[in-house]
């Protein structure tokens, strides 16, 4: 039993890692808005819905990750092919992010944001308020290492410059 369990777990992990190489396909959810992430993963794995993912179905997803990697298909993974699946992932995750500023950004809706829309980000008023404790206007330097420790006590993977 634990070597069969072992023996999954492991083929998941090589399944993850196979499938995480490939640019991300959101699961929509009923609304049609799109989902990424773990939930989003297990959902594209669990082909027949069954709300389980079986060995299977990695199998599956897998073989067709490493089609879908194997641009010419000779049945190896080149660096050339891996290098172009991983551009094409950043190039998407770098339009999803643009779109997603222009949304935010572009308030006189002309398709492109000038230096005073961008002044007039919320988000840095915001950071400035969380940021300088004491209202004097700035950032000082202990403002800052206490924002990283508040960070790092609070797990969100702040790391610590010398």
């Amino acid at each position: 039993m634990k070597t069969s369990r072992f023996l999954t777990l492991g083929a998941i992990s090589v399944a993850i890692a196979a499938v995480s190489l490939v640019p991300a396909m959101a699961a929509k959810d009923g609304e049609g808005k799109q989902h990424h992430g773990p939930q989003a993963f297990f959902e594209r794995m669990d082909v027949d819905g069954d709300g389980k993912v079986t060995t299977a179905e990695i199998a599956a997803a897998q073989k067709a990750q490493f089609a879908t990697f194997d641009t010419d298909g000779d049945g190896f993974l080149s660096k050339d092919e891996m290098l172009a699946a991983g551009n094409e992932r950043a190039q998407k995750r770098i339009a999803d992010r643009v779109e997603h500023m222009m949304k935010r950004g572009d308030t006189d809706g002309d398709g492109k944001i000038s230096l005073a829309e961008a002044e007039q980000n919320p988000r840095m008023e915001r950071m400035m308020a969380r940021l300088d404790t004491d209202g004097d206007g700035a950032i000082s330097t202990e403002e800052m290492q206490a924002m990283r420790k508040h960070g790092m006590e609070h797990g969100f993977g702040m790391k610590k410059h010398d």
